[in-house]
């Protein structure tokens, strides 16, 4: 169902220029737009609630929200929550009103982090964030690990990290999954694969815990009806930030593709 014609909106966007990091690299990932759990407008019959969420195309993007002062409108005085969830660039989370009599309007100019204070100064960073796939992704006869093309998180200089990971395979018993996380120069850590011995053919039997370094490639096996695999680790950087990256092919080369579905997801929680 549409707004009803009679409540008053407000275009929310980037106004043509894009989010991007310091060097003009447009920001990926998306932002989620949080309303109060329920609202009413009574004089248009209208109720809402919950939240809304886009993806950033190039760094940019475009909404149409309920104002937050539209007539009729019950409570009075909310302000939408705004969570970027980035791949690229650490999450934040910020608050904007949206009143009617202002149509249209760019992100950049109505951001507040607090809306009691009114403030634009301190981001509130996320410390836990999550990067999920929005597509299958294949490889086929080949044993060569490749850059996931969706789970990879930037992670910061000088910290430590805690990752987990949920991936949804399926593929050839003969073919299995090789992986390994890759981090920014002269970051360390180690992972456990958290899956199944190779060859299984019933899901059921040794999961494997062994203890690799980061970078180091372990593999596991997966069945054509699905298994599911759960990788974690830890990951201490040095001095060079950039990006925690699972990379993944087949154990043996089979004509069969092995694959990891939409919905898998990697996630990295910031411990110091």
């Amino acid at each position: 169902m549409a707004i009803p014609a009679g409540v008053e909106t407000v275009t929310v966007g980037t106004g043509g220029v894009p989010l991007t990091l310091p060097d003009g690299t447009p920001i990926r990932g998306s932002l989620r737009f949080a309303a109060p759990d329920l609202v009413t407008v009574a004089e248009d019959d209208y109720a809402l609630g919950g939240a809304v969420t886009v993806e950033l195309v190039g760094g940019e993007f475009s909404v149409v929200l309920v104002a937050t002062d539209a007539t009729g409108i019950s409570p009075t005085g909310w302000t939408y929550t705004v969570e970027a969830r980035l791949t690229n660039a650490p999450g934040w989370t910020r608050y904007i009103e949206l009143p009617a009599d202002t149509p249209s309007v760019v992100l950049a100019d109505v951001l507040i982090t607090d809306p009691v204070s009114g403030a634009h100064d301190t981001l509130v960073v996320e410390k836990t964030r999550t990067a999920v796939k929005t597509a299958d992704q294949s490889v086929t006869s080949s044993i060569a690990v490749v850059d996931d093309d969706h789970l990879t998180l930037t992670v910061e200089a000088n910290s430590v990290y805690a990752f987990d990971t949920y991936l949804d395979a399926e593929g050839d018993t003969a073919g299995d999954l090789r992986m390994t996380f890759t981090g920014p120069a002269g970051a360390t850590g180690s992972w456990t694969p958290g899956g199944i011995s190779l060859g299984n053919v019933n899901n059921i039997g040794s999961l494997k815990r062994s203890r690799n370094g980061l970078g180091a490639e372990d593999s596991v096996g997966i069945l054509p009806a699905g298994t599911i695999v759960t990788p974690s680790g830890r990951i201490t950087t040095g001095g060079t930030a950039g990006a925690l990256t699972l990379r993944w092919a087949q154990d043996t080369p089979s004509a069969t593709p092995t694959r990891l579905l939409a919905g898998s997801w990697l996630r990295v929680t910031k411990l110091a």
